[in-house]
């Protein structure tokens, strides 16, 4: 895997996953861990705010996620073994879970944003 600078007008996806690769598997576990702690607590005490919260530490938790089983794939004989195809499978699972957290987060942070309407 070449890992170079992103481009200047690099897309959002590009620059995470060009970050991803850079840091270390112990910050990405950090990630993972830190995003599941923070969902955790706002999913069970649900204070003001708390699917917006809880979207974003999944995303955080998914980003770390996402990065560690990249970073498993980079190595020479991942292609073809059952575990290369397991990191593979679970790579793609939380991207679509990161996604799906992404957009939740939008939403409920403009429905918070937004307040609600009366006509």
């Amino acid at each position: 895997m070449v890992d170079t600078l992103p481009r200047p007008n690099a897309t959002l996806p590009e620059i995470l996953a060009y970050h991803a690769r850079r840091v270390t598997r112990t910050r990405l576990s950090l990630d993972i861990i830190g995003g599941l702690s923070i969902a955790a607590l706002a999913f069970t005490m649900q204070p003001a705010g708390w699917i917006t919260t809880g979207s974003a530490a999944v995303c955080w938790a998914s980003y770390g996620a996402w990065g560690f089983a990249d970073r498993a794939l980079a190595a020479p004989d991942s292609e073809t073994t059952r575990a290369g195809r397991a990191w593979r499978a679970g790579r793609a699972v939380a991207a679509v879970v990161g996604s799906g957290a992404a957009i939740v987060f939008v939403f409920s942070g403009l429905g918070l944003a937004l307040g609600t309407f009366i006509s």
